[in-house]
């Protein structure tokens, strides 16, 4: 969705400032509607729900555009796809140490999955 997001322009899609109130409203509204425990369960912060609904937004926006021109006729090889995963980890309301320790879980994760190489799965890495 990020690559769809910087991509937007050359589609003249957009993410209008009337827009960027409405999702601004959305996510006041979804962190008022649920309760501190949930949201800490979560690890959800206001600004990550409304990056989600701007890209969301994007993402909407861009799939008519992207689906225009497409040659539905794909070979084999074009057909293999990739995907990737990424992980975020929250530091929202920790101590310094617990942050410290994150950050060692973090580099921790990413060190594995560069020993894994291409063949790497998150789900073995992490497990």
């Amino acid at each position: 969705m990020y690559i769809m997001k910087k991509k937007a322009a050359d589609y003249n899609v957009e993410v209008t400032d009337d827009d960027e109130q409405k999702i601004a409203d959305a996510a006041a509204a979804f962190m008022a509607a649920h309760k501190e425990k949930t949201l800490k369960t979560l690890a959800v912060t206001e600004d990550q729900v409304k990056t989600y609904l701007e890209l969301e937004t994007y993402k909407s926006r861009m799939h008519d555009p992207l689906i225009a021109d497409v040659d539905k006729d794909v070979s084999d090889e074009e057909a293999q796809q990739s995907s990737f995963d990424y992980v975020s980890i929250s530091t929202a309301d920790l101590s310094d140490d617990e942050i410290k320790q994150k950050k060692e879980d973090a580099q921790k994760i990413l060190d594995d999955l560069k020993a894994a190489g291409s063949d790497g799965d998150l789900n073995e890495i992490s497990g």
